[in-house]
C-alpha cells in the first residue's frame, strides 16, 4: 500500500525535500488574470491592455504610447531576468545539496521538526480485491 505521508509529499504539502521556484509572472497571470491587484497598487499600469499588464515591458514602442506606460520613464525596465536568476538559484541549490554533511544535516531538521503524525496506509485496490478471494 502507499502511505499517506508519501502522498502528501507527492501533493507538495509537505515541504521536506521540496525545492519550489515560482515565477511570479505565472503566479500573477494565474492568481490575477486580469491585472486588477497590479492597476490598484502600481497606477503607472492602471492604462495597460490586460494581454500586457503582466509584462508591461514586453510592449513595443507604439503599444507603450497607446497604453499610456513608456518602459523606462513612466515604469521602470525588469530588475532582473527571471529565467537566467532561477538557474542561479537552482545551480546554488543543487552546490548546498552537494557539500559533504547535507544530508545528515537534513534528517537531523527532520527528525526535529518533522510532522509526528501517524501515517495512515492506503491499501492499493488491488489488495482489496485480492482478499474478496481469501
Amino acid at each position: 500500500g502507499i502511505h499517506y505521508s508519501q502522498l502528501q509529499m507527492q501533493s507538495g504539502v509537505t515541504g521536506i525535500n521540496t525545492v519550489r521556484i515560482y515565477n511570479p509572472i505565472k503566479q500573477s497571470q494565474d492568481h490575477d488574470p486580469n491585472g486588477n491587484f497590479i492597476r490598484e497598487w502600481i497606477p503607472e499600469l492602471k492604462h495597460v491592455e490586460n494581454m500586457w499588464i503582466h509584462e508591461p515591458w514586453k510592449m513595443d514602442d507604439f503599444t507603450q504610447k497607446i497604453n499610456k506606460c513608456v518602459i523606462g520613464k513612466d515604469y521602470p525596465f525588469p530588475i532582473i531576468d527571471h529565467s537566467s536568476a532561477i538557474k542561479e538559484a537552482r545551480n546554488k541549490i543543487s552546490e548546498v545539496y552537494k557539500k559533504t554533511g547535507y544530508k545528515e544535516n537534513s534528517k537531523a531538521v527532520f527528525n526535529k521538526l518533522g510532522s509526528r503524525k501517524k501515517t495512515k496506509i492506503i491499501p492499493k485496490k488491488i489488495d482489496n480485491q485480492l482478499k474478496l478471494f481469501s
